[in-house]
């Protein structure tokens, strides 16, 4: 009968695949959603199935890999591959609407802006908020905006600092769930050991 052995693998290049594909996923939903729908991206449903769908691909590929490394994997392993997987899809994903908010679509960010503004709006008007507080409002929130959809370098590099910090933070909750440890064998010094247990 012919022995299998199980090929060792390079964790961090698949984790690095496996955001890839992750990042692949996010671009094509967020095109579609910005082509088709795009006053979508400012619901709380569009964000609320976005995390739900994140969460899914998060499980999936971990326990993908784990599955890669033999079914066990060790909590440094786990946190390792999974901020691998965090980080390079979130980059990904961050350039590329950059670039598509910058040479690609131009008119994206002041579309975003104007469809953030009117669902906000509606809110306000919705919670009987006085019109003196929703102008206030109105002038805060489309300064965040005009920063969030049009970031500096600095505002870029600060925005990315702090994605990091969540996505490390993320990985260790879920290392600490999907980790798992190699059964410890007995070890027997002799066969009257053997013949006790």
């Amino acid at each position: 009968m012919e022995q299998v052995t199980l090929q060792p693998i390079n964790l961090k290049k698949e984790a690095l695949q496996f955001g890839l594909i992750w990042a692949f996923i996010d671009i094509v939903i967020f095109l579609v959603t910005y082509y088709v729908k795009p006053e979508a991206m400012t619901s709380m449903y569009y964000g609320g199935i976005s995390y739900l769908i994140k969460i899914g691909l998060v499980i999936f590929f971990s326990l993908e890999l784990r599955k890669k490394m033999g079914g066990y994997w060790t909590f440094k392993e786990a946190l390792s591959a999974i901020f691998i997987m965090f980080v390079s899809s979130g980059l990904i994903t961050y350039i590329f609407t950059t670039i598509f908010a910058k040479w690609i679509e131009p008119d994206y960010s002041r579309t975003m802006i104007t469809l953030t503004e009117q669902s906000t709006l509606k809110m306000f008007e919705s919670m009987g908020m006085d019109q003196d507080t929703i102008d206030k409002s109105t002038t805060d929130l489309r300064e965040k905006l005009e920063a969030q959809f049009n970031p500096g370098i600095k505002e870029a590099f600060t925005t990315f600092g702090i994605m990091v910090i969540f996505n490390f933070v993320g990985a260790l909750i879920f290392a600490a769930i999907f980790k798992k440890n190699k059964p410890v064998m007995p070890v027997f010094s002799s066969a009257e050991d053997k013949e006790e247990i």
